[in-house]
């Protein structure tokens, strides 16, 4: 009898284990969902909301921003749509005549290369209401470069208080 009542209990707290595990897996799917960059010009041209985080995997600010804005979104109950704007060999992922579309509405958060053409540089974040940019940040820190060392515990302070604000922008 008791080995049967034991099975029970392990068999719903299995059962339970699993609901939880699709649970966090779902929570984490949904704090950052990834957008192709027309469904990011969408967002302007279609008058949505939301916060877009424009990055790709191998930039090393992003890897060190992308944590610290995954926490601070998680902790305000705010979903990021991830747009991805390089793949591995580092190519870009949108075109000319996309960057044309776009850039009226994000051209205050780009910034001039060194040839003094306006480019999207990442990590950038854009907390967007009715198809307008009300806020952003581009990089991490001005004090920091990714290429040379990471953020030392008071940048990723810094940093998560900028990303707090914007998140209370988004709400």
């Amino acid at each position: 009898m008791r080995v049967k009542h034991k099975q029970r209990v392990q068999l719903q707290l299995q059962k339970r284990l699993v609901m939880l595990q699709v649970k966090i897996k779902h929570a984490t799917q949904k704090m950052t969902q990834k957008l192709s960059f027309d469904e990011a010009i969408q967002y302007f041209t279609q008058e949505k909301s939301g916060v877009l985080y424009f990055g790709f995997s191998s930039c090393p600010w992003c890897k060190e921003a992308k944590p610290i804005l995954k926490k601070v979104a998680k902790e305000n109950g705010i979903d990021i749509q991830y747009v991805k704007v390089r793949d591995e060999e580092k190519n870009r992922l949108y075109t000319d005549d996309q960057k044309a579309i776009i850039e009226p509405y994000i051209q205050d958060y780009m910034s001039n290369n060194d040839e003094g053409v306006l480019t999207l540089y990442v990590p950038l974040v854009l907390v967007v209401k009715d198809g307008k940019v009300i806020d952003g940040h581009e990089g991490t820190l001005e004090s920091h470069d990714a290429t040379e060392r990471k953020m030392t515990n008071d940048e990723k302070e810094q940093l998560t208080k900028i990303y707090t604000k914007l998140m209370s922008e988004a709400k």
